[in-house]
């Protein structure tokens, strides 16, 4: 390869590199999002969620990333609006409200950049706050716990994150746990997490030799693996509730040089529920909106 072309297609690479790591990302997992110094991304995520047992949930998560410097993000993630609704001793209960809010940081220990491509390793940590209700109530009294909006209980939540990303694919991969602190007489389980996901570019193809394309369209499979360990009560561990849940996420996305509009469906895959207080997972169909914004002010 000579010389100017290979200092082209690097230039070509940092170009579309940046304007991917202010604009892709995985979409079950926002806290891998890539994001480069000094960029805000703001994403949008109305889902529907259907269970068994009449359970349906409307929400939209909020998700505002700040990238302070190479290395450091921050994340801050709530449901704002969120619906619930489900048949508890037979009767059906609902509640409406905001959800708890996740407050993350993410450091960067590893990366190795080439010619069109970025590979990185991250910490994550932070803190989840009880900002939702827990005390509504119905007709029928206090509304159970896991219909709740908000928890009542703060958390711990700690995980590792891998990024891959070439001018014609992305790989992501996000491992976490979360431990949930005693509140309000009530206890949730523990959380594991395992997330994966590969995205790849569908058009255009080949990419121009000269400018950036107005769009791209993506395609790509994404994949969670949840186990929640049973809730306590009063100290005592509460036997009906606890899951595991395997699910595959195909998704098509259309990426703009700083915006992203997503459509994925969740379809679970192996689940087993330890009693009649978790609902079984039917499906999940989600909506992704992404902007970015460089405010040129990092650390």
């Amino acid at each position: 390869m000579n010389t100017p072309r290979a200092a082209y297609i690097l230039l070509l690479g940092g170009i579309f590199l940046s304007a991917r790591l202010a604009a892709g990302a995985p979409l079950t997992f926002p806290a891998a999002t890539p994001i480069s110094a000094g960029n805000v991304i703001f994403r949008e995520q109305p889902s529907v969620n259907e269970y068994s047992q009449d359970k349906e949930t409307d929400k939209a998560l909020n998700v505002l990333a700040y990238g302070a410097t190479h290395d450091l993000a921050f994340f801050l993630e709530e449901y704002p609006i969120q619906y619930q609704q489900e048949k508890s001793l037979g009767v059906l209960r609902h509640s409406f409200g905001p959800s708890d809010t996740q407050s993350l940081a993410r450091y960067t220990f590893w990366q190795k950049d080439g010619i069109g491509e970025t590979q990185r390793w991250a910490l994550i940590g932070g803190e989840i706050l009880p900002t939702g209700s827990f005390n509504q109530s119905d007709r029928y009294g206090p509304l159970p716990r896991r219909i709740q909006p908000g928890t009542g209980n703060w958390a711990e939540k700690g995980g590792l994150a891998y990024i891959q990303q070439t001018l014609g694919r992305e790989v992501d991969f996000y491992a976490n746990y979360v431990h949930y602190d005693p509140g309000g007489g009530y206890q949730f389980g523990d959380q594991y997490t395992l997330d994966g996901g590969y995205q790849r570019r569908l058009l255009p193809v080949p990419l121009p030799y000269e400018g950036i394309p107005l769009a791209e369209l993506f395609t790509g499979v994404e994949s969670n693996f949840y186990a929640y360990m049973n809730d306590a009560q009063a100290g005592a561990a509460l036997p009906t509730t606890g899951l595991t849940l395997w699910q595959v996420d195909p998704l098509l996305r259309v990426v703009g040089y700083n915006w992203g509009l997503s459509l994925v469906g969740e379809i679970p895959i192996l689940q087993h529920n330890y009693g009649s207080e978790q609902p079984l997972k039917d499906s999940t169909l989600m909506l992704v909106y992404r902007q970015a914004f460089y405010t040129y002010h990092h650390w």
